[in-house]
């Protein structure tokens, strides 16, 4: 299981058990600054998850590099490896982390 940390401290659960999943998808996908802010005025990010881009998968131990595939918004996203096959995941919960590729893109 992968263990979920912030600001290197274990993250639990509010009954007390610690956070983490089998599978942990890092999506890559592109960013820009949306229209609306947060409580303090700063604008939020807006996240494209459409399209194509990299991720990895994170399972039984191991880092998988993968494409992952979302044709509309309508669709759900696919994982392929590198030969084309579908990515299996662990039984369970997928955890899917969601990181910037490259340079805020501000509108």
């Amino acid at each position: 299981r992968w263990l979920a940390t912030h600001e290197g401290r274990t993250d639990r659960a509010a009954e007390g058990g610690v956070l983490g999943g089998r599978t942990v998808v890092i999506q890559y996908a592109k960013t820009t600054r949306s229209k609306f802010r947060d409580v303090l005025g700063n604008y939020t990010p807006e996240i494209k998850t459409t399209g194509t881009g990299r991720a990895v998968v994170l399972r039984d131990g191991m880092a998988y590099e993968t494409t992952w595939s979302r044709p509309s918004e309508n669709a759900g996203t696919t994982f392929t490896t590198a030969d084309g096959k579908r990515m299996p995941f662990a039984p369970g919960q997928v955890w899917v982390v969601l990181v910037n590729d490259g340079k805020p893109r501000i509108p």
